[in-house]
């Protein structure tokens, strides 16, 4: 079903920017957080370039993959969708011609 380059193409695209709004959401939930981590709690103020670094990519790479999941799912359906309205008009097309076609 997506061997077609033009749904291969739309599902690169669709990809593409999911992970970049996923991307902002998870910085922005990664700063705003570590702001609140860094005044509340003395332990994360002190912690190590590393310890700030790993919060932030793993709240950027979680958000990513989020988003693009369901956005992955929500073109599955668009996909499905599309396929069986084209079969539909191709059997009707057959019917109309008088062709038997197997299911």
């Amino acid at each position: 079903m997506h061997k077609d380059p033009g749904t291969l193409k739309r599902l690169n695209e669709e990809l593409i920017m999911s992970l970049f709004i996923g991307g902002c959401k998870g910085a922005a939930i990664s700063i705003a957080s570590s702001i609140f981590m860094r005044w509340r709690y003395p332990t994360f103020r002190n912690a190590r370039f590393q310890v700030h670094l790993a919060w932030h990519v793993a709240w950027i790479g979680a958000a990513s993959v989020w988003v693009a999941e369901s956005h992955l799912i929500k073109f599955e359906e668009q996909v499905q969708r599309e396929h069986l309205i084209n079969r539909k008009k191709y059997l009707d097309q057959c019917a109309e011609e008088g062709r038997f076609i197997e299911e």
